[in-house]
């Protein structure tokens, strides 16, 4: 496992958003096997994508299996793939505009499961849409360099954070971290988290800007 840092830079903003990267080997990005995070983890018009490459999928799909029976659906011309496609948008949104309906026993069980399919793919939809809005974040930026200056005394590490939304933070929690190369004595070398004491580690408001101390 490589470890790397790559900076993500505010438009039109000296400050940066940063953090830590890491080159997993052997994990996929895209893992089918868990699709409630692969929806929630991939990009917006990717997402928008799927959906409606799902929800077209779905209409051919049901309307495929109309065609398979002559006469299941009422005022369709026979054999017309438009007609099926239609019919088949129609009945998965439950709109029934009435001019086509089903006419036998296999066009009401068609018709039947694309209903349900159709109200189980919008209540999913709708779901991980509602998640992907509401989740939080907060915009915080960093300055692009820290400072190692004296401060009471001290040599003290300091680094300047600002908060990127028009609105206040209140209660905001700070920790700080240093991920160090440490040799054991057996004289294999691994890497160490470091949990440093910082100033202030909270701050009530926290409107515009904040100077963190180590």
């Amino acid at each position: 496992m490589t470890q790397a840092t790559s900076p993500r830079r505010v438009r039109n903003n000296p400050a940066r958003d940063f953090g830590f990267q890491f080159a997993k080997i052997g994990a996929s990005r895209l893992d089918l096997r868990d699709p409630y995070h692969l929806a929630l983890s991939v990009p917006w018009p990717v997402f928008i994508a799927t959906v409606f490459a799902l929800y077209g999928l779905i209409t051919t799909l049901f309307a495929l299996l109309y065609l398979v029976q002559a006469g299941c659906v009422a005022n369709a011309r026979p054999g017309s793939l438009f007609d099926a496609f239609f019919f088949s948008i129609e009945t998965l949104a439950t709109v029934g505009y009435g001019e086509m309906a089903p006419a036998t026993l296999y066009g009401h069980l068609v018709a039947s499961a694309e209903i349900i399919c159709g109200m189980a793919f919008t209540a999913i939809m709708t779901g991980l849409v509602f998640v992907r809005f509401s989740k939080p974040r907060a915009r915080i930026l960093y300055a692009d360099n820290p400072v190692i200056t004296r401060h009471n005394g001290r040599q003290t590490l300091m680094i300047r954070i600002g908060n990127g939304r028009m609105t206040m933070l209140t209660d905001t929690h700070l920790r700080l971290s240093a991920l160090i190369r440490e040799t054991t004595r057996e004289g294999r070398d691994y890497r160490r988290v470091h949990h440093l004491r910082i100033a202030p580690a909270m701050a009530q408001m926290f409107p515009l800007t904040l100077t963190v101390m180590h």
